[in-house]
């Protein structure tokens, strides 16, 4: 709850700083002296409230949908730890084949590349998917992108790989 009665303070751009940093929170204003625009403007992302409705009824609105985007942050974020988990059940070889089957790699390319024959490769990429509990490769491409490895994990060092797989979200 961000208080408006704080002097010097332009509660429009600190909800459109939050917004900015991607900080998902629900957001209520409060302020016994504020005018209705300081209260509804940010409350409406921005755009003052043009209906009639009573401000009781927007700030009902508003709260009801805070929480909603409060709930799906919060699914995100466990469904982001559930994939790292799963992700962290791989040892290192099976995480460079993992990396390289989500990159789209073919297995005799993957077999080149970190210089294992064919049939091994095979075999790690049988043991990635059964052990990430995934039943094809575009279920390993969805649970790296569920894990926050959406932007070129295939060509990361498998060091850093790890470290992102070891961080706190």
């Amino acid at each position: 709850m961000l208080n408006t009665q704080l002097p010097g303070v332009d509660w429009v751009a600190v909800i459109e700083e939050l917004g900015a940093r991607a900080i998902e929170m629900p957001v209520l204003l409060s302020g016994g002296h504020a005018t209705r625009p300081v209260l509804v403007q940010p409350l409406r992302g921005g755009r003052p409230n043009r209906g009639n409705l009573p401000l009781g009824m927007v700030l009902m609105d508003q709260v009801g949908r805070a929480l909603e985007v409060g709930d799906r942050a919060r699914g995100r974020r466990r469904r982001r730890r559930e994939a790292r988990d799963r992700l962290r059940r791989l040892s290192r070889r099976q995480l460079q084949v993992a990396q390289r089957v989500v990159a789209g790699e073919a297995n005799k390319v993957i077999a080149g590349t970190l210089n294992l024959s064919e049939r091994t490769v095979e075999v790690h990429r049988a043991r990635v998917m059964r052990q990430a509990r995934c039943e094809s490769v575009a279920g390993l491409v969805w649970l790296f992108c569920q894990a926050g490895f959406d932007q070129g994990v295939g060509r990361w060092p498998i060091e850093e790989f790890r470290r992102q797989l070891e961080e706190r979200e």
